[in-house]
């Protein structure tokens, strides 16, 4: 008991003097409530899951593995999200260059034919161009207002699109028509191949979680019997069951990164998208 508050003064007085030492920048207060809530969500999953594998199965051992990967499965379901949430935007982008054409087309000037994908526009473009349509009437900033669109964006296609906007408006483009509409045609092409791509990718994908779930579903099977139970009890149990783990883990974070598709970095960025 000692050692450990010993342990705790010290490692307290050891980052207050780091942080006399070489003091960081401060953090937005918004970026530093995401990153609790983040933590305090996966730290509330493997709690959940630790006490559900312990009332089934009743070994500490076995429920402190399943709690590490219950930890893991909130941040799993966040990059899951955000995936889809990439997909669908690069599928909404044909749909909406095809709106830009018309309006441009039409005679509208480049502001109001991108504040109409506000109104227009797919369902997942319409916030950040109604948000550049009230921005671009208050101000009359149209290079700001770029700004920021692409920054809530934080897509490569989206900086595409608008770069080529910025140009048209400084230099008034004739053929800004054309260029968006073999954009289009680029964009749906991409989108085609890249749909192949993943669904060709997820059959080994999926045949991947499946081989890294099976033993561990034995396992949990097995584990309603009293002598699986004294068996990884044991030291030798528990090394076992640690570097199973290890391996699952580390396999399975082998696998996703080499079948993941190579990334596409951000025109005047240093971002990476995946």
């Amino acid at each position: 008991m000692g050692f450990a508050v010993g342990s705790l003064i010290g490692l307290g007085l050891f980052i207050a003097g780091l942080a006399i030492i070489s003091p960081r920048p401060a953090v937005a207060l918004g970026k530093v409530q995401a990153v609790a809530r983040r933590e305090a969500t996966g730290f509330a999953s493997a709690l959940g899951a630790f006490l559900v594998s312990f009332l089934i199965v009743g070994s500490a051992v076995f429920s402190i593995v399943v709690a590490v990967a219950g930890g893991f499965v909130p941040r799993v379901l966040r990059e899951r999200s955000r995936r889809r949430r990439v997909e669908a935007m690069r599928a909404a982008w044909p749909e909406a260059l095809d709106e830009v054409v018309s309006a441009v087309r039409s005679g509208l000037s480049v502001g109001e034919a991108l504040g109409g994908l506000g109104t227009r526009g797919p369902d997942i473009l319409k916030e950040p161009f109604a948000h550049f349509a009230y921005a671009v009437r208050a101000s009359g900033r149209l290079d700001l207002c770029l700004d920021d669109v692409k920054a809530k964006l934080a897509d490569p296609l989206a900086d595409r699109v608008i770069e080529a906007m910025r140009i048209a408006a400084m230099l008034g483009g004739a053929d800004l028509g054309k260029s968006l509409s073999t954009l289009a045609a680029l964009v749906r092409e991409e989108n085609r191949a890249r749909g192949e791509l993943l669904a060709r990718q997820s059959w080994t994908t999926n045949g991947a979680r499946l081989a890294a779930c099976a033993p561990w579903i034995l396992l949990a099977l097995l584990a309603t019997r009293e002598g699986t139970l004294e068996a990884y009890s044991t030291p030798t149990g528990v090394a076992v069951l640690v570097g199973g783990f290890i391996v699952t883990v580390g396999a399975y974070l082998l696998m996703v990164r080499l079948g993941r598709l190579p990334a596409e970095e951000r025109i005047l960025t240093r971002e990476v998208v995946a």
